[in-house]
């Protein structure tokens, strides 16, 4: 059997399955009730005595009447406002439980500092593909300076031995120029 879950994570599981339940997905929500019955991860309740009992779903949720059912939702909805007060995202107004960097829930300060391109930056993010801006970068290089990376890029690329198309880097190289153009 499983260690038993924090105080927290069973109240997490809870508050799924009372989200669950509210919309479309009532099949899941008797499932993950189920299943929370029968692996223990609902919290017990203490008598008083201080002696621990089991308890059903059913119960948990009589016991938490005053948590409504979206309670959750409320939750995510509320956490993004009061983070952005903290530490604001890279492009306010856009509220997402999936960001990345500036704009995930779980960004700290570290993630928002100030930095400066420098070539091999650039040039780790070629592949073939449109170059992601790392977001804790002040600007864009220009693009003079990135195509001289690509060129720097290009030469290791030889010296290596090392089986890159020079149409491809001159692709990237075109890319990068739409990309100071923000």
């Amino acid at each position: 059997m499983a260690a038993a879950p924090t105080q927290i994570e069973a109240e997490l599981y809870y508050l799924i399955a009372r989200f669950l339940q509210s919309g479309p997905c009532n099949k899941s929500a008797q499932v993950l009730v189920q299943e929370l019955e029968e692996h223990q991860l609902i919290p017990r309740r203490l008598d008083w005595e201080g002696k621990e009992h089991r308890r059903s779903f059913e119960d948990l949720v009589a016991a938490n009447a005053h948590i409504p059912p979206d309670y959750l939702l409320k939750i995510c909805e509320r956490i993004g406002p009061l983070l952005d007060k903290e530490i604001p995202q890279s492009v306010p107004g856009v509220q997402t439980l999936l960001g990345v960097g500036r704009q995930s829930l779980l960004r700290d300060a570290k993630d928002c500092k100030n930095t400066l391109w420098n070539g091999s930056a650039f040039a780790a993010l070629h592949r073939g593909r449109p170059p992601e801006l790392p977001v804790n970068y002040v600007k864009p290089p220009n693009v003079g300076f990135l195509c001289v990376a690509l060129t720097v890029l290009e030469l290791y690329i030889d010296q290596a031995g090392l089986c890159l198309p020079s149409a491809e880097i001159k692709d990237v190289c075109h890319m990068a120029s739409h990309i100071t153009t923000f």
